[in-house]
């Protein structure tokens, strides 16, 4: 999980390999970008804050590589809730920079600080999480600097905010300060593609990208609900520490820790010896048969079967009254799995699927995977898809979408009421775990199901298998109502879809989440 994604040691080392890159993605002439003197009997101190991610990365490879001479101080303020590859993507940029990166801790941590304040959450409305843990170490470092090289010292910052970022703002400093902030990304016209081939051509992108859009804190208050699943996938123990902090009701807490059952584990207790050898682990989930609507990529020798979800866009279910008679009042969920595929010798191979996000309507969920496509785009090279163009990319990723039906009150929908929650959409972590697990409870029965009802695609006795493992099932599931494949846009509709997204959205921090 702490890997980066290597390049060559004597390519990272070659400052003419990262300015050439530099050169090839900028707007504007490498020359645009150029350091300003010091004013008359003043000292000038270069620094430049980093935060190991993919903007303030590449800020920093930007003053190395076009001004190599230049005496430059590296910053990091650490804290101690950073996302899991921070240490490592410091480490790849030290080797790179040839010099040390001073690395600023704070007696306490985050999470230790709001637990010392009573489980008072950062928000969009109080981000004391930048101010006291990003900018006011920041700023004391500076003071000590001062301190150290005379009243007469000025200092020029330099900030990793990109061309296409119009609304980011950095840090305000008094005139009494006396620093200046300068942008080089700006100066050279660097947008996020840009960014992210220099990465991609230089030191790696670092290994939090795979699927988050930014770096920070493991759980961040203007975190999106997919970055959440990665990391309760991922670092469930800084999840977890983040969702002792939110201050919900014991009520609701006891309701959230009532997990859906997982199927194996079902099974495992069932006293039908042939429901207990089914194997659960082989199982994907259920893939649309239109997930490659071209004849090449069909198996002319399978049976193509068309799943009840599948027939007439899912009516025969939605429709279907004796699944709400079972279910009296229901509640329902669009759910986005992702799916990669790699070439081989019989055509395209399914090498992975998870969870990527859900939302209650479709639209919703719509302009999630939008995003999460166009951050696949940008990061294609920690998916073993560098050096792919879009055509590729699209037919290596794709999405399967299902709406799933749960009864009333399985969900534990009903947002919380009371208290402080990490998300401004008022879900509890505990809940998204809670959703979590009955989604893929739903989905995997949906597969099981689908094996039972496979005719030449599927043996004899797998078939019996699995009828055994369904009945031997008591708990209760939800019912996928209709599946199909969610086809992502043009890429310049993509862009507009996110930039109107993140308009809406509160901007998030200057000074730790690039």
């Amino acid at each position: 999980m702490n890997q980066m994604v290597r390049i060559p040691t004597e390519q990272i080392l070659d400052l003419a390999a990262v300015r050439a890159s530099i050169a090839r993605h900028a707007r504007h002439g490498i020359e645009s970008f150029t350091l300003p003197t010091a004013s008359e009997g003043k000292n000038l101190v270069l620094v430049c804050p980093v935060s190991g991610g993919a903007d303030s990365t590449v800020t920093a490879l930007v003053i190395k590589a076009l001004h190599p001479t230049a005496s430059v101080r590296y910053v990091f303020t650490d804290t101690g809730f950073e996302v899991c590859g921070t240490g490592a993507a410091l480490d790849r940029l030290e080797a790179v920079l040839g010099e040390p990166i001073i690395r600023i801790q704070q007696k306490v941590s985050l999470p230790e600080y709001i637990e010392q304040h009573g489980n008072y959450l950062p928000s969009q409305r109080s981000r004391y999480c930048t101010s006291s843990y990003k900018i006011k170490p920041y700023r004391d470092f500076l003071a000590v600097l001062r301190a150290k090289e005379g009243p007469n010292t000025e200092f020029l910052s330099f900030v990793g905010i990109r061309w296409d970022e119009h609304k980011r703002r950095a840090a305000e400093y008094s005139e009494a300060d006396k620093i200046t902030s300068i942008f080089p990304l700006q100066q050279l016209g660097l947008d996020r593609s840009g960014v992210y081939g220099i990465l991609t051509e230089t030191v790696g992108i670092p290994s939090f990208y795979a699927d988050r859009t930014r770096s920070g804190c493991s759980v961040c208050w203007a975190g999106r609900r997919a970055e959440y699943l990665s990391t309760l996938r991922r670092d469930p123990k800084s999840y977890f520490v983040a969702a002792a902090l939110e201050n919900i009701s014991t009520d609701e807490k006891e309701r959230y820790e009532r997990l859906a059952t997982p199927v194996w584990k079902e099974l495992r207790a069932s006293s039908d010896s042939e429901a207990r050898e089914f194997r659960v682990d082989l199982l994907d989930y259920p893939i649309p048969t239109t997930i490659f609507p071209r004849d090449q990529w069909m198996n002319p020798d399978a049976d193509p079967f068309f799943p009840a979800w599948e027939q007439n866009n899912g009516k025969s279910r939605v429709s279907s009254k004796a699944n709400l008679d079972f279910f009296g009042r229901s509640e329902s969920l669009y759910v986005a799995v992702e799916l990669h595929y790699l070439s081989g010798p019989s055509g395209l191979c399914l090498v992975r699927q998870q969870l990527v996000t859900f939302s209650t309507t479709m639209s919703g969920l719509s302009n999630a995977l939008a995003g999460h496509f166009r951050h696949r785009m940008d990061s294609r090279e920690m998916h073993t898809l560098w050096k792919k163009d879009e055509d590729e990319l699209r037919e290596s990723i794709r999405y399967s979408v299902f709406q799933i039906e749960f009864p009333e009150g399985s969900l534990a929908s009903a947002k919380t009421l009371d208290g402080f929650t990490w998300s401004s959409d008022k879900y509890s972590l505990l809940q998204l775990r809670q959703l979590v697990s009955v989604i893929e409870r739903a989905l995997t029965v949906e597969s099981i199901r689908l094996v039972r009802n496979r005719r030449r695609a599927t043996s004899g006795e797998e078939h019996y298998s699995a009828k055994a493992a369904l009945d031997a099932l008591r708990e209760e599931s939800g019912t996928v109502l209709r599946g199909f494949v969610w086809e992502p846009p043009e890429i310049s509709t993509i862009d507009q879809i996110v930039a109107d997204d993140e308009e809406d959205k509160p901007l998030v921090c200057m000074s730790c989440t690039k």
